[in-house]
């Protein structure tokens, strides 16, 4: 008896010792944003980041920015130092991982591709209460409205780039298309396909390269967001919506694949070069970010195209959706908490450092800063026509948000590789109707 009485208080107190870790890290409760930094105590905030390929034309690269923040922010809180880590883009997602599973992440982690909203619903912070008022009318509203879940903000946004088409204006208006009224107001699969077959009917001459590689499943999630789908809507209630959904987006790119606009896996490595040297009218899904890439200055100055941007054709009676890319700047807390006014000082530095790097960077990238992105007028000028700012301005309006977290991204990405891809494989193939894409792919996410 004595024994099992023994046995037992050491099961309770594991239990109890568990829950004394275990909790701590799974709520919020000692975080209070009205909290005051306390100016007598030495803060030491852990930081990390991911270096851009960026460089200025004074030589002046991504870290040599990043240290300049860095320092200025110091400068105006002399209590506040900043250990500044660079990750590599490969494996530092899982260094973040691990650090989350320890209970021991970064005060601060800046994530220029993010892959979700919420890392850790124990250890991350929301932003929410620590914005001002007056402060969030200078945020971009379709973004914050990508990065809320249940009520909160995950993260200070610092830039954004909303996945689009892009277009050598001069070759477009040759084919007969209204640029302008398309930019403006969108264009639907039907104008899209016209557009298509006044390009091969002119022989060899320019032409519409689709995606920027062997991205049937990209192009395939750009049409299908573009005609009433959200993978991420979860609405179980309108099935035969989605089916037809499902069924006229896989018969409009077998439509494009059967008329030859499109091959499966077609892959140009010389993308940016021919798309600027007019060889390709119309390119797309495409990031801006990757339009302003290496060597698109070189190309842009050498054949002098004007390039305009546009929005995803979208289905007949649908509306036009963009997947954006944004930058996030998280905040975190660690198991062994370090305080209300530890959290507080974070928060301070990601603000600032959102707001700054967003601005610096954002027009390099042909993107738009998350805080104030009206400023894209006055800086984008030089290589972005008024045009082009205007139509980045209003892809805002049409974001759609970003994964809820991790679980969701990873379900996805398994989505598009285990359920779409074999089954556009097949209906490419002619060994499916896209009635019967429509079925399988439905049957298989629900």
């Amino acid at each position: 008896m004595r024994g099992r009485r023994g046995a037992l208080m050491g099961i309770l107190l594991i239990i109890l010792a568990g829950l004394y870790f275990f909790l701590p890290a799974c709520r919020l409760t000692y975080v209070d944003p009205e909290v005051q930094i306390n100016p007598a105590r030495h803060y030491i905030l852990e930081f990390w980041d991911y270096p851009l390929p960026v460089v200025w034309e004074d030589g002046t690269n991504y870290r040599d920015l990043v240290r300049e923040l860095i320092a200025q922010f110091e400068r105006e809180h002399p209590n506040i130092s900043i250990n500044y880590r660079p990750l590599p883009f490969v494996g530092g997602a899982e260094l973040l991982e691990q650090a989350l599973r320890e209970g021991s992440p970064p005060d601060v982690y800046s994530e220029p591709f993010s892959r979700g909203i919420v890392y850790h619903q124990g250890l991350q912070v929301p932003i929410t209460p620590y914005l001002q008022p007056e402060e969030r009318g200078f945020y971009s509203p379709g973004v914050l409205a990508a990065i809320e879940w249940e009520g909160e903000l995950w993260g200070w946004p610092a830039w954004f780039s909303p996945l689009i088409w892009a277009g050598n204006r001069q070759l477009l208006e040759a084919a007969g298309l209204d640029v302008d009224r398309v930019q403006t107001l969108g264009w639907n699969w039907e104008e899209f396909l016209a557009l298509a077959r006044q390009f091969a009917a002119a022989g060899e001459g320019p032409r519409i390269l689709f995606s920027t590689g062997p991205g049937e499943g990209e192009l395939f999630a750009n049409l299908l967001s573009n005609n009433g789908w959200s993978s991420r809507a979860e609405n179980r209630e309108e099935g035969e919506k989605r089916r037809i959904v499902l069924r006229e987006t896989a018969a409009f790119i077998s439509l494009l694949w059967s008329e030859g606009f499109w091959q499966p896996g077609e892959d140009d490595p010389g993308w940016l070069e021919n798309f600027y040297a007019g060889r390709v009218a119309l390119l797309g899904p495409v990031n801006t970010w990757l339009l302003r890439g290496a060597g698109a200055r070189v190309h842009q100055a050498r054949h002098h195209p004007e390039l305009v941007f546009l929005p995803a054709p979208h289905g007949i009676g649908a509306r036009e959706y963009a997947e954006p890319t944004v930058a996030l700047v998280r905040v975190f807390r660690q198991r062994r908490f370090q305080g209300a006014d530890q959290v507080k000082a974070a928060m301070e530095f990601a603000r600032y450092f959102s707001q700054k790097q967003g601005q610096a960077i954002a027009h390099r990238l042909w993107s738009l800063p998350a805080y104030n992105p009206g400023s894209l007028r006055e800086k984008g000028e030089g290589e972005l026509s008024p045009a082009n700012a205007r139509f980045l301005l209003r892809t805002q309006e049409y974001l759609l948000p970003l994964p809820r977290d991790l679980a969701q991204w990873r379900q996805e990405q398994k989505w598009q590789e285990e359920v779409f891809s074999p089954a556009l494989a097949k209906i490419l193939a002619g060994e499916l109707t896209p009635r019967e894409f429509a079925e399988q792919v439905y049957t298989r996410l629900h």
